[in-house]
């Protein structure tokens, strides 16, 4: 019990610690700030405290979901290259599905201010943006990325790739950088629920680019 609780220490906080380095490299690779320059000493260190407070609850939370399918993980070599592609790919639409449904409840009239509003204090957002959100946003977005590990088989490099490049897009989409999805949710809030890839959006008639956010904005004014 104890060695899997520590493997799975491992795999969490070196993962979380590996996208955390990709996503600054990235940004200093582009030559774009990871935090809005326009924040203030204040206003840097009071989301920051936030931060520190919210992510050891996601990592602990990962923690122990991952000690919890530690077991179940496949050994190295179980999956030919399509098996693995099939099997990331069921990972990526389950997790997608998860976040897509509780990001449209969130939403709501009546969860968005007890449960998201804090989140979206911040209108034009930056990877440093990520990680500021209530507790139940912390707890949920956990539960989002762990729950598709229940029904999809996955071997452990397998898993370090999928968290790892979650994680890192998470972080990331918040901001324009790579695309601009989700820096439009966060303008127009009734679009682009998804966390990176809009299977669902596009599915469900939420998904809104660039152009059609630029349209949307000239009909509204």
């Amino acid at each position: 019990m104890m060695n899997t609780i520590i493997q799975s220490t491992k795999i969490v906080i070196g993962v979380f610690s590996l996208s955390a380095f990709t996503s600054v490299a990235f940004c200093k690779l582009v030559n774009k700030p990871y935090i809005n320059p326009d924040y203030s000493f204040k206003k840097t260190r009071e989301q920051f405290l936030e931060i520190t407070h919210n992510v050891p609850i996601l990592l602990l939370q990962s923690i122990m979901f991952t000690s919890y399918i530690y077991n179940s993980l496949l050994p190295p070599g179980s999956h030919t290259f399509f098996q693995s592609v099939f099997s990331i790919l069921c990972y990526s639409v389950l997790a997608e599905l998860n976040y897509y449904a509780y990001h449209r409840v969130a939403h709501s009239r009546y969860l968005y201010a007890l449960v998201h509003k804090k989140h979206h204090a911040n209108v034009v957002v930056y990877p440093f943006d990520t990680f500021y959100f209530t507790s139940i946003d912390d707890i949920s977005l956990a539960g989002c990325l762990e729950l598709p590990l229940l029904f999809v088989r996955l071997t452990q490099n397998e898993l370090n790739l999928v968290l790892w490049f979650y994680i890192t897009m998470g972080i990331l989409v918040h901001s324009n950088y790579i695309y601009d999805l989700h820096y439009i949710h966060h303008r127009f809030l009734k679009s682009n629920y998804c966390i990176v890839i809009p299977y669902f959006d596009i599915l469900f008639g939420t998904f809104k680019t660039n152009m059609i956010a630029i349209d949307y904005q000239k009909i509204k004014n």
